[in-house]
């Protein structure tokens, strides 16, 4: 009996194959998920670039003194009811803004829902450069960017008299130009002499700077070599006695900075010569 029960179970196991109890499932996160996560991706995008809500309506411009807001909506070239995300993402509008050459730098920003905000930054006049009978107005990078009939109150006039400008002029470009960058030079030099004021800087074709204070008092530099030492010559004339030699001069030469002279006026004190001229040395008259 012990032999035949064990070859029915050996039967049994052989000839009747299991039923699998688990079969495997059809994995439907691994369908659905993906399907919810680009349903979701459609649905931000539509919120973001197709939401009537989002599109512009209001263009805004901040920081314009000069440029009118009519101009600068003009450059940057946005039309109203386009999708904000998608004008500030996609067009160049602060590129379009820069052309202007007023413009220093412009940047944008949004304020939703449908405010597109334009901020510009002016170029700001440093210096009035008058040139073939015309008033261009430079920044502090000798750029050009505007021209205008009258000077400008506390903008210190440069006086070309060589003539016609050896270059192009190019509104928003640099002027590129060796007596242009040394009488910027000149300029920098006499930022903090209170006492050196410059009302107008002329300059020949040889690049000879003349600067004439407020008070029309001449202050001849000759060429610019050696700046710095003849701004200081010239600071410590002024100075000298009181301010004495600056009220009667009529110029005060430091073009040779080893032997400066001063002009006294026609009605100073201590009269004229023969020929019409009094010079004195700075160390004494």
């Amino acid at each position: 009996m012990a032999k035949l029960r064990r070859h029915v179970v050996g039967a049994r196991g052989s000839s009747v194959p299991k039923k699998r109890r688990n079969r495997r499932r059809k994995n439907w996160n691994g369908i659905v998920r993906p399907l919810a996560i680009v349903a979701l991706f459609c649905e931000i995008v539509w919120a973001l670039f197709f939401n009537p809500y989002l599109q512009i309506s209001m263009i805004q411009v901040e920081g314009n003194q000069l440029l009118s807001v009519g101009t600068v909506v003009k450059d940057a070239h946005v039309g109203t009811r386009e999708n904000i995300f998608i004008a500030w993402l996609k067009d160049p509008i602060v590129a379009r803004v820069d052309r202007d050459p007023i413009v220093d730098h412009a940047s944008e920003t949004i304020r939703l829902p449908s405010t597109l905000v334009v901020h510009v930054i002016e170029r700001q006049p440093y210096a009035l450069m008058q040139a073939s009978d015309t008033n261009f107005v430079l920044d502090k990078n000798q750029i050009p960017f505007r021209t205008v009939e009258a000077l400008i109150p506390g903008v210190p006039v440069l006086q070309f008299e060589g003539g016609t400008l050896p270059h192009q002029i190019i509104m928003g470009r640099p002027i590129k130009a060796y007596w242009l960058s040394k009488t910027y030079e000149l300029m920098a030099l006499l930022a903090d002499k209170n006492n050196l004021r410059v009302k107008t800087i002329k300059v020949d074709q040889n690049a000879n700077l003349c600067l004439n204070r407020v008070d029309n008092l001449q202050i001849k530099l000759g060429d610019p070599d050696l700046l710095p030492l003849k701004v200081a010559i010239a600071e410590a004339t002024v100075k000298a006695d009181g301010g004495d030699i600056a009220r009667r001069a009529e110029y005060i030469d430091v073009s040779s900075p080893e032997q400066p002279v001063w002009k006294p006026r026609a009605d100073a004190a201590g009269g004229k010569n023969k020929n019409g001229t009094v010079y004195g040395r700075l160390t004494g008259r």
